[in-house]
């Protein structure tokens, strides 16, 4: 069973607190997000501190004392979503346990809280319904961008560290990394991230950054009209030919013929009828 198929009953909100401002302690008794729009948010949990900076967004669960302390410097604007968890065993603990403390917010999590914040102007029953589902999205994309891989059991059997680089992998795919930079957001040695990749993943941490870099191509040369020089740059490529070559490696095409083949799969009435996708909303939505 999914961790997001166990929570329930979905509450939500929005904050701003002023300069110094705190809250708690509390026990929390729920499975509660919160994200941080504007300001910044220091986060207590059993005495570990933790900081959540505006665009990022944590995961607080059951049986933990909490106490929250806000910027000195400017107000802060969170949101925060929270569910029963029904059946939360051990195993799907764990599982949200090993997720990374902060995860960027994607496109589609700060949408999908806007529809609901939005949605409670309308007092219907449909809108109450429509906006269980959405805070449940929000959960999910945050799992998503986390890295969450549930197993047969709700389980993630990869090594934390693992998640955490193929996450950071998938968010900062299109800028310069290298070994040592994934290796130090997951709080391992570069060697010891490339064993545990060989064994939990049969790869090694840079073949699987190409194999990000070149899904992000792909889905370019699919959906937008950019040149294949342009795509090389704008998904983490050192050049062009690079691109080809890796791209080839993965997909047994070059990429201006694996968006031949792409274009010509479709019907010609949508390839007519529709425009290419603009790269800036594209580019987000990819990274979300």
């Amino acid at each position: 069973m999914k961790i997001y198929d166990i929570i329930s009953d979905f509450k939500w909100g929005q904050v701003v607190y002023k300069e110094f401002g705190q809250f708690g302690p509390r026990l929390q008794e729920l499975v509660q997000l919160v994200y941080v729009f504007k300001g910044h948010a220091r986060i207590s949990v059993d005495g570990h501190i933790n900081d959540l900076p505006a665009g990022y967004a944590t995961l607080l669960l059951p049986g933990r004392t909490e106490f929250f302390s806000f910027s000195t410097t400017e107000p802060t604007h969170h949101g925060w979503c929270e569910a029963r968890a029904v059946h939360l065993d051990e195993a799907a603990f764990d599982a949200l346990e090993a997720l990374p403390f902060r995860v960027a917010m994607s496109d589609r999590m700060r949408m999908l809280d806007g529809m609901l914040i939005d949605l409670d102007k309308d007092r219907a029953a449909q809108s109450c319904n429509l906006q269980q589902s959405l805070a449940q999205c929000i959960f999910q994309e945050f799992l998503y961008c986390a890295g969450y891989q549930p197993g047969e059991q709700g389980n993630v059997q990869e090594h934390p560290a693992v998640r955490k680089a193929i996450a950071f992998m998938e968010v900062n795919y299109s800028s310069e990394l290298d070994l040592e930079q994934v290796a130090a957001g997951c709080g391992v040695g570069g060697a010891h991230l490339i064993r545990l990749f060989k064994e939990f993943r049969g790869t090694t941490p840079v073949r699987y950054l190409w194999k990000v870099r070149s899904e992000a191509a792909a889905a370019l040369l699919e959906r937008t009209g950019l040149s294949a020089a342009e795509i090389a740059y704008k998904t983490g490529f050192a050049n062009p030919a690079h691109f080809s070559r890796v791209f080839k490696n993965h997909y047994q095409v070059p990429p201006v013929r694996y968006r031949s083949q792409c274009w010509k799969a479709k019907e010609p009435s949508s390839r007519t009828d529709q425009s290419p996708v603009p790269i800036e909303s594209f580019m987000s939505e990819f990274k979300g």
